[in-house]
């Protein structure tokens, strides 16, 4: 099926909006492209510049250039976001994760965490990045190999690069504070 003009995708109480798409019912295969690109499932909305592939056999969207999730206040950013989903109650889908690749940012009322990649699991609302994680808050600065937020508690914890690939020393998390 090709669509063009206010495309809308929707399943149960899932919608994909767009300018133009095409979905291939034989393998649950869509895309969508244009205007506004948007994923609204529940509370759960994901937007994205580029593109939006949905894969219904596999559950994965994947979102591309500058794609956003957002929960309440809590915002996930990255090149490339792909949002897994599993049964929910009754017929609906949820989400399940979030992996988030290339300039990841993530952006909660207190704080600002950066890094490589990430991944979002719903189900916990904490989120683990790695890959040059630097955490801010206003002016205080925390650097590091990966990190955790949990988004529920608002308390992020920071590690150092454990260097598993290379075999050498682990690296060190290091803080620049300035007092109030």
């Amino acid at each position: 099926i090709d669509a063009n003009g206010g495309v809308m995708f929707r399943d149960n109480d899932s919608s994909v909006t767009g300018q133009t798409g095409f979905y291939d019912i034989e393998n649950g295969y869509a895309e969508i492209r244009g205007g506004v690109l948007r994923l609204v499932n529940g509370a759960d909305v994901v937007t994205a510049r580029d593109r939006m592939t949905y894969n219904a056999l596999a559950r994965e969207l994947k979102a591309f250039g500058d794609a956003v999730a957002v929960r309440g206040d809590d915002r996930l950013r990255g090149d490339v976001l792909i949002a897994r989903f599993r049964p929910g109650r009754g017929r609906e889908m949820e989400l399940s994760q979030i992996e988030a690749q290339g300039n990841v940012r993530i952006n909660t009322p207190t704080e600002t965490i950066t890094g490589k990649t990430a991944l979002y699991d719903a189900r916990t609302n904490i989120a683990t990045m790695e890959g040059d994680v630097v955490i801010t808050q206003g002016e205080n600065r925390l650097t590091g190999g990966r990190g955790q937020v949990n988004l529920n508690t608002n308390i992020s914890t920071l590690f150092a690069d454990d260097n598993r690939e290379t075999g050498s020393s682990p690296g060190r998390v290091k803080g620049v504070f300035f007092p109030k």
